[in-house]
């Protein structure tokens, strides 16, 4: 899925990029960066705090590279 939505407390939310489900069963969420904002850094521990059982990951380009993060 693109650009799921998910709702934190307080009346913000957090807008992922992918949300990805696997054939096992799990998913989790990716999120292509290029510069982390501050805002960003914030919804990014909410959400985690607020959805625990997902998985959340950055994707970040380092050169031709990318790289996979928690």
């Amino acid at each position: 899925m693109r650009q799921p939505v998910f709702y934190l407390p307080g009346g913000t939310r957090y807008v992922a990029d992918f949300l990805i489900f696997w054939c096992d069963g799990t998913a989790d969420t990716r999120d292509v960066k290029g510069m982390e904002t501050e805002g960003f850094k914030i919804k990014w521990r909410e959400v985690q705090a607020a959805y625990p059982w997902m998985t959340f990951l950055k994707v970040k380009r380092y050169g031709k590279v990318w790289k996979v993060e928690p």
